[in-house]
């Protein structure tokens, strides 16, 4: 049944562990920057019609936990972005109806935060004027190669000044997890080379 909810995008959470840093080739946005739609975003109430969200259980480490969640994670980035400047500062409508299939909802903490995923070789995965880049970056800057693999294992966030965009980096227990760890250690470490530290 379709119906409408009232919200602000930090009530809504990520379905997924990861998202790209462009939309698809074949949306509306044809693999636009996430960061050069969030300058775009004239109307914010038409901006996220394109976001469907629905109640569904999302892991949370060992749990799961029943919230608002969408699979248009990219937009909802755009949407949380807009709330943290100051362009969304009032719940809207947001069209609440089906349901995420369980392959989809890759993400394993609560929906709270993901990874941008980098394509290519900017120097930051966002482009755009009203991203405003997270500490992260910063500390990047700030640490020597030699250091830089222990800073990577102890950092729990990436974007610690909003809480969503971010990445715990502490391995699991078990191969799955240790190998997923390692995946995402290699892609920060990647993106260090970028920013020639």
């Amino acid at each position: 049944m379709i119906h409408v909810e009232n919200l602000l995008p930090s009530q809504i959470y990520f379905s997924q562990d990861s998202i790209a840093n462009s939309f698809s080739q074949k949306g509306k946005y044809k693999g636009e920057n996430i960061g050069t739609v969030l300058d775009k975003v004239a109307d914010v109430d038409d901006f996220i019609k394109g976001i469907t969200i629905c109640e569904t259980p999302l892991r949370k480490g060992n749990e799961f936990i029943t919230r608002w969640a969408s699979m248009n994670n990219r937009s909802l980035w755009v949407a949380k972005e807009l709330q943290l400047i100051g362009k969304f500062p009032n719940p809207k409508e947001f069209t609440a109806e089906g349901n995420i299939p369980e392959w989809m909802r890759t993400t394993k903490n609560g929906g709270e935060c993901v990874v941008v995923r980098v394509f290519g070789k900017p120097k930051h995965p966002i482009a755009g004027k009203s991203f405003r880049p997270a500490p992260f970056w910063k500390f990047l800057h700030d640490i020597t190669p030699a250091n830089i693999l222990e800073f990577l294992k102890n950092f729990k966030s990436v974007r610690i000044d909003s809480g969503y965009f971010s990445e715990d980096l502490t391995s699991g227990s078990g191969t799955k997890d240790d190998e997923e760890f390692l995946e995402k250690q290699q892609w920060f470490l990647d993106v260090s080379k970028d920013l020639a530290i």
